[in-house]
Formats: structure tokens, C-alpha cells, sequence
């Protein structure tokens, strides 16, 4: 049967193959229950990482305050120039063993999706074989942007996460301001760069976020972008859509990119 066809009422156009033997059914099914076992084992890990992450952070926090307090006591004369070195090292140590934590969860994170990966795998080789002319239009290359903010970074510099976002997100997107009226209309106004700044990744790294020492830092010094693909929108039943620019802005109309912290 070719494609376009005519096809007669009866005639068949897929078949199911149960062709499946015990013995693979029952060693598909030791496969899914091995994987199981495994994700909970995966998921346990991530909860210690994180766990660990979160102690590491608030080290820092103290060390920070710590060093600042320091400086300022060595500033008025109060105690040696030297204990501001030792603070200053606490503060160092802490800032890794947080960087350390942060590549623990990133581990412990990325078996949590392999064990998710092969559960899925497992549970496909328990189904039926599908034979027939089936296809489908769904198409995963795309090209796009995935943008990876580095919290640590962002923590070790006093930038606030949701700020660095709300940054890229206005001068890429769009940001909504207020609404005015001129005569018998009312118009809303957005804050957006220029067509001209928001074409390349190389605009992005052109940003900069202020931080919370009222200091301006470029936003490449925080966030990673790297090329990837994935579809452009995904249908689901009934004709919904999803598509990747919605989640969120697009450097331009074709190319759009996803923007996530680096966990």
C-alpha cells in the first residue's frame, strides 16, 4: 500500500505482532522492577545532595556576614588586619565546599533522569510491536538557545536569581509596564530592546544585571548559553499546543530559547 491510496472499506492498514515470548515478557518485566529500584536509590541520593547544598549555602551566608563584620571591625582598629585574612579564607572555603554541593545535586540529578529514562525504556519493551504504514509529523530539531544560570556564581557575586531573569526577560521579551490613555483610547506599554540588540546570543551577553552591592555584572558572567534542538510545538489531544516559545521569549521568530537555573 502506497502512500495516498485509496483504501477500501475492511482492508487493513496496521497490524498488532504479539510476538513476544514468555521468557522476554518476564525479563522485560525483571528489567522494569531493576530500574525502579534503582530510581528510588537515585532519588534518595538527590535528596541528600540537596539536603547538603542547602547547608553548604547557608555556610556561606554565615561566612559572608562573618567577613564583612570582620572588615569592618579591622577598619576602626579593633582587632589585627590578619583575622580579616582568616575570615576572608572561611569565606573561600565555604563558597567551594557550596560549589562542591552544587555538582553533587547536578550528579545526583542527572542519574534521577537516566533512572527515569530507563524505566521508560523497560516499559516500552513490555508493549506489542505496532506493524503498518504509521507516521508521524513530529519533528525535535528545531534549532534553539538553552540558557543556564549559574547560581553559585550568582551567589558568590550578590546577584539575586529572579532579578538576573527578570533582566533577560524584558530586554530579550518583552515586560509589561503600565497602561495610559491618549484621547478615547487606552494603550499598554512594554519595555523591550530594539529589533537590533535582541538578534544573537551575543546580544544577551551584552546585558547586564545589577547586583545587590549596586554593582552592574554582564550577564555572561553568569549565564551559559549553548545551542541545542527540540520541537517547536508539540500536539497533544484534541489539537492543543505547546510550544517551547511559550514558556519562553524568542530571540527571534524562528529561533527561540529556553531559560532555566542550573540546579
Amino acid at each position: 500500500m502506497s502512500s495516498g491510496q485509496r483504501v477500501q472499506q475492511g482492508t487493513p492498514i496496521a497490524s498488532l505482532s504479539l510476538d513476544q515470548t514468555q521468557a522476554n515478557v518476564a525479563s522485560s518485566i525483571a528489567d522494569a522492577n531493576s530500574a525502579q529500584a534503582a530510581l528510588a536509590t537515585a532519588q534518595a541520593q538527590q535528596q541528600q545532595a540537596e539536603a547538603q547544598r542547602a547547608k553548604a549555602a547557608a555556610n556561606v551566608q554565615l561566612q559572608r556576614t562573618q567577613f564583612n563584620r570582620t572588615q569592618q571591625l579591622v577598619s576602626q582598629g579593633a582587632i589585627a588586619r590578619e583575622q580579616s585574612d582568616i575570615a576572608r579564607n572561611n569565606l573561600q572555603t565555604a563558597i567551594a565546599d557550596l560549589q562542591a554541593a552544587e555538582k553533587q545535586v547536578a550528579a545526583a540529578r542527572a542519574a534521577v533522569r537516566q533512572g527515569q529514562a530507563n524505566i521508560r525504556q523497560a516499559q516500552a519493551n513490555q508493549k506489542p510491536t505496532l506493524k503498518g504504514g504509521v507516521f508521524t509529523q513530529f519533528i525535535a530539531s528545531t534549532p534553539q538557545f538553552q540558557i543556564d544560570f549559574d547560581r553559585t556564581r550568582l551567589e558568590a557575586l550578590n546577584i539575586d536569581f529572579q532579578q538576573a531573569v527578570s533582566t533577560l526577560s524584558a530586554a530579550i521579551g518583552s515586560q509589561y509596564v503600565n497602561d495610559f490613555t491618549l484621547g478615547q483610547r487606552t494603550y499598554r506599554v512594554y519595555v523591550q530592546s530594539d529589533a537590533n540588540y535582541r538578534r544573537s546570543p551575543d546580544d544577551i551577553r551584552r546585558l547586564y544585571v545589577r547586583s545587590a552591592n549596586n554593582q552592574m555584572v554582564s550577564l555572561s558572567e553568569v549565564a551559559k548559553i549553548t545551542p541545542t534542538t527540540d520541537p517547536s510545538v508539540i500536539s497533544h489531544y484534541n489539537g492543543f499546543l505547546l510550544s517551547p516559545s511559550s514558556r519562553s521569549s524568542p530571540i527571534s521568530p524562528t529561533v527561540p530559547y529556553i531559560t532555566r537555573g542550573k540546579d
